[in-house]
C-alpha cells in the first residue's frame, strides 16, 4: 500500500470553508479520524478519568465530531456504525464517553520508520490511576460537557415509537426529548424497554387524563418510567349523599356529631323547601 503525507490542521486552512457552510463528505470524515487518532500511547482527561490511548485511538463526543464536521449526530451515528459493519473502526464506551480504534492503523502508516518498533493499537483503551506520577506521557484535555459525553453512540431502537405514543398535550421538543433519551441510556439509568412499560403506565394515569402530562423531556429527565401512577379509571366521583365510605370516613374524624349535623342539614334543607 502506497501512503502520502498530510499535515495535521490541513481542513482549517482559509482556503476550505468551514464545516458549517460546507460540511465533510464521507472521505474527509475518513482523513479526520486518522488526523485525530493518537500516534503514540496517550492520557486523556475523559470526564474527570484519565485514559490511556495506544496508538490509532481517539475518543470524541458525537456532539463534537458533528459540530466539526458539519454533519448532524443522526448522520454521525450512522456513518461510524458503518465503518464498524466494514471492519474499519471499532468502539466502546470508557468513562461515559466513546473511543474510536482506527482498525489497522499502523499500517495505514507503515512507511513512516517512526511506527516500525511500536505495538498495534490496543483493542481496549486503559484508566490510568498514575496519571499524576506520569511525567514523562503528553496529556491532552479536553473541553467536554458531562451531557455531552454520557449519550455517545446509544443505538435506538424504539425512541419513534417512544415519542409517537407520549401524550400531545405538553410533549414538547422532540430534539430536547431525544437528547434526554439518549443521555438516559447512555448514563445506564434505564433501558428502552423499560421506558417503554413505564410509558404505558403513564397513558393511562389521572394526570394524564386530566390535562397535566409532562413535556417528553421533563418526564425521561425525572425518570418517569419508574415513578408509580394512580389509573384514572379508578378514580370515579358519586353524587353528594350517596357516598357511604365517604360517611363513614367523616364520621370517623368527627365521632358522634356527624349524625346530628346531618340531622341538622336535612332540617335546613326541608325549611328552604318550604
Amino acid at each position: 500500500m502506497s501512503w502520502f503525507k498530510l499535515h495535521r490542521g490541513w481542513y482549517k486552512d482559509p482556503l476550505f470553508p468551514p464545516p458549517s457552510k460546507v460540511p465533510f463528505s464521507v472521505r474527509e470524515v475518513w482523513i479526520w479520524l486518522m488526523e485525530e487518532a493518537m500516534f503514540e500511547e496517550t492520557i486523556i482527561n475523559i470526564n474527570g478519568s484519565p485514559v490511556r490511548l495506544s496508538i490509532g485511538q481517539l475518543s470524541h463526543s458525537t456532539r463534537f465530531m458533528a459540530s466539526h464536521w458539519g454533519w448532524n449526530r443522526g448522520r454521525v451515528l450512522r456513518y461510524l456504525n458503518k465503518l464498524k459493519k466494514w471492519s474499519k473502526i471499532e468502539t466502546q464506551i470508557v468513562s461515559g464517553q466513546s473511543v474510536i480504534t482506527v482498525c489497522n492503523y499502523c499500517e495505514y502508516q507503515s512507511g513512516s520508520s517512526y511506527f516500525t518498533s511500536r505495538e498495534q493499537p490496543a483493542t481496549e483503551p486503559r484508566l490510568a490511576p498514575e496519571l499524576g506520577l506520569a511525567t514523562d506521557q503528553r496529556i491532552r484535555t479536553q473541553k467536554t460537557k458531562k451531557l455531552r459525553t454520557k449519550d455517545s453512540l446509544v443505538e435506538l431502537h424504539y425512541f419513534q415509537e417512544f415519542w409517537d405514543h407520549f401524550p400531545r398535550q405538553r410533549r414538547g421538543s422532540q430534539q430536547k426529548a431525544l437528547k434526554a433519551y439518549r443521555q438516559a441510556l447512555g448514563e445506564r439509568r434505564t433501558t428502552e424497554n423499560e421506558i417503554m412499560k413505564g410509558l404505558k403506565n403513564y397513558e393511562g394515569s389521572s394526570d394524564v387524563q386530566q390535562g397535566y402530562a409532562k413535556g417528553a423531556a421533563a418526564w425521561l429527565n425525572d425518570d418517569g418510567w419508574s415513578n408509580e401512577y394512580s389509573n384514572a379509571k379508578a378514580i370515579q366521583t358519586t353524587p353528594q349523599g350517596h357516598n357511604s365510605a365517604a360517611r363513614n370516613l367523616l364520621a370517623g374524624f368527627i365521632g358522634e356529631d356527624y349524625e346530628a349535623l346531618e340531622d341538622n342539614g336535612s332540617r335546613l334543607s326541608a325549611k328552604d323547601s318550604t
